[in-house]
C-alpha cells in the first residue's frame, strides 16, 4: 500500500473503508468542538445585557400567491331588513287574462225619473176591415116565421154583402165572424127571434119576448162559414106576428178571422 493511504484499513477491519484509530481521532475532535462552544455561550451570557426597545417594523414583503379555495363556510344569520327601495318603473302592459265567470245578479237599483214622451209611432195595419152594421129605420110588423128585413146598412170590406133588398146577409166562405143582433118591440103575444144561416138555425142564437110586454131583447154567436159562401138571415120563429118601432132593430157583423 502507499503511503498516503495509510488510514485505509484492509477489508478484515470493515466495509467502511477507514480504520479504528481514524474513527478516534474523529470523535475526539468533535467533543472539543462542542466544548469549546459550550465556553463560548457562557462567556456570553456574563456580559449579556438587558434586552433592548423593539425594533421598527419592517417593509411589508411582497404578495404571496393566491392559496387554494377554502371551503364553503357555514350560512351566516339573517340580516335586518334593510330600508325600503325607492319605487321601480311601471312595467310594460301584461296580456289580458282569460274572462271571468259570471258575477251573481245584483240588487235591483232604484226607479230612475220619467222619461220624455216619444215620438207617434206609424200607424198599424187595421186588424178588423170587414163589418156591417144593418137598421130598420121604419115602424114595421114581422109576420110569424118570416124574415126580418133592413133597409140601412153601412158596410166595409168585401167579406160581408147584402142582397134581396135587405132580406139576406151574404158571407164570404172560410171567415170567422162576430153577430149580434137588439129588437125592441110589443109582445102583444109570446115571440121567438134567431139567426138563420141557409134556412137552417144557428144554435143557441134564439131570445124570447114574454107576452104583453114592452122589452128589449138580444143575443150573440160567433160562426165559422165552410168553403162555400153563407146566407145569414134574422128570423121570426114565433107564431105571432111582431110590431117593431122604428129604428128598434139592429145587427152587427165583424170578421175577426
Amino acid at each position: 500500500m502507499a503511503s498516503n493511504n495509510r488510514y485505509k484499513v484492509n477489508s478484515q477491519y470493515g466495509n467502511n473503508g477507514y480504520n479504528n484509530e481514524m474513527v478516534s481521532l474523529k470523535v475526539e475532535e468533535k467533543k472539543r468542538q462542542v466544548n469549546n462552544s459550550r465556553n463560548t455561550i457562557d462567556e456570553y451570557q456574563k456580559y449579556k445585557g438587558e434586552i433592548g426597545p423593539k425594533g421598527d417594523k419592517g417593509d411589508k414583503g411582497e404578495q404571496g400567491e393566491v392559496g387554494p379555495k377554502g371551503d364553503k363556510g357555514d350560512k351566516g344569520e339573517q340580516g335586518e331588513v334593510g330600508p325600503k327601495g325607492d319605487k321601480g318603473d311601471k312595467g310594460e302592459q301584461g296580456e289580458v287574462g282569460p274572462k271571468g265567470d259570471k258575477g251573481d245578479k245584483g240588487e235591483q237599483g232604484e226607479v230612475g225619473p220619467k222619461g220624455d214622451k216619444g215620438d207617434r209611432g206609424i200607424d198599424g195595419a187595421l186588424f178588423i176591415k170587414d163589418n156591417a152594421y144593418l137598421v130598420q129605420t121604419e115602424s114595421i110588423d114581422i109576420d110569424s116565421n118570416s124574415i126580418i128585413t133592413f133597409d140601412t146598412n153601412i158596410i166595409n170590406g168585401e167579406n160581408i154583402k147584402i142582397e134581396d133588398e135587405g132580406h139576406s146577409i151574404i158571407l164570404k166562405n172560410n171567415g170567422t165572424y162576430f153577430i149580434s143582433y137588439t129588437i125592441s118591440a110589443n109582445c102583444i103575444e109570446r115571440y121567438a127571434v134567431g139567426l138563420r144561416i141557409d134556412e137552417a138555425l144557428i144554435k143557441g142564437s134564439i131570445s124570447y119576448c114574454e107576452k104583453l110586454t114592452l122589452t128589449s131583447i138580444s143575443n150573440s154567436v160567433i160562426y165559422m162559414t165552410g168553403d162555400n159562401i153563407e146566407k145569414l138571415e134574422l128570423y121570426n120563429f114565433g107564431r105571432e106576428s111582431i110590431k117593431l118601432v122604428a129604428n128598434a132593430i139592429s145587427i152587427k157583423i165583424i170578421k175577426i178571422a
